[in-house]
């Protein structure tokens, strides 16, 4: 094994790590502020890249266009999707089941309107190699990975420095003691919610870009962005990001030096770790 391999390696794990975070962080946003685990999430990210790929493909339209158009599909879908979880939020059990339901029938929707057939979004400016110093890595790589770190610097930003998001952030923490000093909590839910799912649509190109659209694919993106949200901590978007560097790098690794069917069993070993470890996540605060 030559070091250019390993370093190779490396960086793109690094910046597969950022795309990891970004995929994970609509689902964290909606757990931390609503309490929901929206076991759909994967099919909106999906629907987010489906959404993206017949835009740049079908349309000729340009990427950055191509993710606005695709967080604003999504986050109109999640908006009407609130409606129907509003009704049943206080009951766990019953929210587990409805957004489960909600993935299956977005599935089987998937499979009417674009059969089985794996797509990728080939940008053909993207897929060459380019040169870091002394290490090579994709350009569709390095592309997704830096702007998965800028939306994700950018909702750290709103939600640190402006209004609705430190009422979002007082809303997460004690919705009770929220309400009392006058957030409207409910206006809240519903815009986290919304948030939450325009955030997975505007993930879905980059993750077309990096990875093939699978109609099927969507829960396991569902389980890896639950993984990462337990590791990082509830509601923490810095842990967020270092859970999924460090899944990017573990991976990268592990198929370094064995093969590409130890990545899963890498995932669920570190989820295991850290509930035996830390079950707070790497960020949380102990009660």
């Amino acid at each position: 094994m030559s070091f250019s391999l390993l370093a190779n390696s490396i960086a793109s794990g690094l910046l597969m790590g950022a795309n990891y975070a970004l995929f994970a962080v609509g689902l964290s946003l909606v757990f931390g502020v609503l309490k929901i685990i929206n076991l759909a999430h994967g099919e909106l990210l999906l629907a987010g890249a489906y959404v993206g790929y017949f835009a740049i493909r079908g349309m000729g339209v340009p990427l950055p266009l191509a993710l606005l158009f695709s967080g604003l599909s999504v986050g109109i879908v999640g908006y009407l999707y609130y409606f129907v979880v509003r009704r049943i939020r206080d009951d766990e059990l019953n929210t587990l089941i409805l957004t489960y339901g909600v993935g299956v029938i977005l599935t089987n929707l998937f499979l009417l309107l674009f059969t089985a057939d794996e797509r990728i979004i080939n940008i053909p400016w993207l897929t060459e190699g380019v040169w870091l110093g002394p290490v090579q890595v994709n350009r569709g790589n390095l592309v997704s990975g830096l702007v998965s770190l800028l939306i994700i610097g950018g909702l750290t930003f709103f939600l640190a420095r402006t209004e609705t998001g430190k009422m979002i952030r007082a809303s997460s923490m004690d919705r009770e003691a929220a309400a009392l000093v006058g957030v409207d909590v409910e206006r809240i839910d519903r815009f986290a919610f919304v948030l939450g799912c325009a955030l997975a649509g505007f993930a879905g190109p980059l993750f077309g870009i990096v990875s093939h659209i699978n109609p099927v694919g969507g829960e396991a993106v569902t389980i890896n962005a639950f993984i990462l949200t337990v590791l990082a901590g509830l509601g923490s978007i810095p842990g967020l990001l270092l859970a999924g560097i460090i899944l990017g790098l573990g991976e990268a690794i592990i198929v370094v030096f064995a093969s590409t069917m130890f990545q899963g069993i890498f995932a669920l070993a570190l989820f295991v770790a850290v509930l035996f470890l830390r079950p707070e996540g790497i960020f949380g605060r102990r009660e």
